[in-house]
């Protein structure tokens, strides 16, 4: 089993194919196996690296409450792997790791994904979110981590519809996010994002595409439109038919996003050129479908 000792941890990492590439962050409870197919068939093409996080499945250290330490994992592990510049595509809390590391590692970072990304939603839901954590405490302390952490998942991968996503999942990756409760608690009170700030997005420059799904909760949506007005960069793009978890309810539609956000596929503007391409991916961002309603 491979691992990659990174700051007092050791790191579980998967690699596959060579060419350009790609590390997947994934979302909070998840480790990386549940990436479904998106691993193997992005890995035809393409170097694609996928990791358990630090205090996740096989990466069996203390959980942590600080997402800045795992954006600094994100950056040792590319560094360790020679594996820079990449297309970082994260989901959910991955989303903000990959963000922390754009800001704070630019040179290791070709293009960003953000797949529902979860930024400052603690914010938007400011009311809810405080009896969702009171509700949680209260399950974790009565009927222990599981049950609060089957809550949190239910309540994340509520769709539209009023189904739960969660028990979509198989078995088997039910019990994944269930055995990572620990973890995922912990990462859930240390808040969506909330120590950066909006302002601060400008430093990113490198080509952003932010992906939400047709059946999620509108706030992820909110979410994406509040990243692209701070990264006039940014492509939005809708997933169709899909939950949270839009890489494995459409793999199809989820490997061509990620393909079309590779660096061959984009102009990277350098820098000092990069006014004139902000202004127009802004202008193409207000007509993204991400503003239209389903």
């Amino acid at each position: 089993m491979p691992t990659a000792s990174i700051h007092n941890a050791d790191l579980f990492y998967k690699e596959k194919g060579v060419g350009l590439p790609i590390l997947l962050i994934h979302a909070n409870g998840a480790n990386a196996d549940l990436w479904g197919s998106t691993f193997e068939r992005l890995a035809t093409r393409n170097r694609i690296i996928a990791y358990d996080r630090r205090g996740f499945s096989r990466s069996r250290q203390s959980p942590v409450s600080n997402l800045h330490q795992h954006a600094e994992d994100a950056a040792t592990l590319l560094q360790q792997l020679r594996a820079t510049p990449a297309t970082i595509v994260g989901a959910d809390t991955g989303a903000i790791i990959a963000l922390d590391l754009a800001l704070h590692h630019p040179e290791l970072v070709a293009s960003l994904v953000l797949c529902e990304a979860t930024f400052h939603l603690r914010k938007q839901k400011a009311v809810t979110a405080f009896l969702d954590n009171v509700r949680l405490r209260y399950l974790q302390k009565t009927k222990g981590l599981r049950a609060a952490a089957e809550a949190y998942y239910h309540d994340l991968l509520e769709e539209k519809s009023g189904e739960s996503g969660f028990t979509h999942l198989s078995p088997e990756w039910r019990e994944v996010l269930l055995t990572n409760a620990e973890a995922a608690l912990q990462e859930n009170a240390a808040g969506t994002g909330e120590y950066i700030h909006t302002h601060e997005l400008t430093q990113i420059k490198q080509p952003v595409t932010c992906l939400v799904s047709t059946r999620s909760q509108p706030f992820f949506r909110e979410a994406a439109q509040k990243l692209a007005s701070a990264l006039p960069q940014t492509r939005n793009r809708i997933i169709t038919a899909a939950g949270h978890y839009m890489h494995l309810d459409q793999p199809n539609q989820f490997l061509h996003e990620i393909t079309e956000a590779l660096p061959d596929k984009l102009t990277l503007t350098p820098v000092g050129k990069s006014n004139e391409r902000a202004r127009q991916n802004h202008k193409a961002s207000h007509n993204s479908t991400v503003s239209r309603q389903p």
